[in-house]
């Protein structure tokens, strides 16, 4: 098993530091959107669960920045169910939240 513990180098360093630079602006601009328009500083909607969230828990778990990873998890599961009453579908999510609870 390959545990990281922190980048090694310059060019890892970095790589970490663009990463929190577009993380910062995300979660400033918009947090629980699907994605960030970093010109406009605006916020735009695809499917409306917070695809950035998503996509970003794998590249701070290989980074290592695990204090990121229990916001992003906890955000999706609230956008998730609330997405699901505004759409009435409770009987689609309750097996995941009774699930992810349990």
């Amino acid at each position: 098993m390959c545990v990281y513990s922190g980048p090694a180098n310059d060019r890892q360093k970095a790589v970490v530091q663009a990463f929190m630079h577009a993380w910062s602006a995300y979660k400033k601009y918009a947090w629980g959107h699907d994605e960030l328009k970093p010109i406009t500083k605006f916020w735009q909607e695809w499917m409306g669960v917070g695809l950035t969230i998503v996509d970003s828990i794998d590249t701070m778990y290989i980074m290592g920045l695990n204090d990121g990873i229990y916001a992003c998890i906890f955000c999706h599961l609230a956008v998730y169910i609330l997405v699901c009453r505004l759409n009435k579908r409770l009987g689609c999510c309750s097996c995941l939240l009774v699930a992810f609870v349990s």
